[in-house]
């Protein structure tokens, strides 16, 4: 009973954690702009999935940050529309200025009212969630061609928390699902145990 109270608390919170952390964390946006983050093989493992899509004319990043996979997707694919929303207006503020030369790329805050996409991206956002089928059935509603995600897979019965990050079974949440487990350089706290990449085609 207290596990669940202090799931539901954790889940609860994470958002204003997203939306504030610049009060007590001066440059994260910063960081997820470094060579190192961009950098880092996963990005290119998403971009290796988007491609699988084509052809596609919009792709929508849910959860974006400062827009580090966005700028990935649109060196790749620059003949391509791409969106991002996030919580954060710091990062999003960041984000602007770091890709504004790219004309395909729009950036808004969330709670914006926008249309169906062909492709929807997350990356490291459902491990904040706790109950995501209601997001889940946004993705199969409003996207034409489908999901990809870099997030925490397991073939669980139900979801469970791993540390402070939540652990889902996307072959239920996006039956047909392709999962593909992938492996950091450097372990790192449950994304060499959990991480996979998700590509569900509607």
């Amino acid at each position: 009973m207290l596990q669940a109270v202090c799931d539901h608390i954790s889940s609860s919170l994470y958002p204003y954690f997203w939306k504030y952390r610049h009060w007590w964390s001066k440059g994260w946006p910063e960081s997820y702009l470094s060579k190192e983050s961009l950098d880092q093989p996963h990005r290119q493992l998403l971009c290796d999935e988007l491609e699988k899509f084509q052809p596609f004319d919009s792709v929508l990043e849910y959860g974006c940050g400062p827009g580090a996979n966005l700028l990935c997707f649109t060196k790749r694919f620059p003949n391509a529309k791409f969106y991002g929303v996030d919580i954060s207006r710091d990062a999003l503020e960041l984000g602007r200025k770091i890709l504004w030369p790219y004309r395909n790329v729009t950036l808004f805050c969330a709670g914006a009212q926008f249309p169906s996409f062909d492709t929807m991206v997350t990356d490291a956002l459902c491990i904040y969630k706790k109950d995501i089928h209601l997001f889940f059935k946004f993705v199969k509603h409003y996207m034409t061609k489908g999901y990809i995600g870099c997030e925490w897979h397991s073939d669980c019965e139900q979801s469970f928390m791993a540390g402070r990050h939540w652990v889902h079974n996307f072959k239920k949440l996006l039956p047909g699902c392709e999962v593909t487990k992938f492996k950091w350089d450097v372990p790192d706290e449950g994304w060499d145990t959990y991480g996979h990449i998700i590509r569900w085609e509607k």
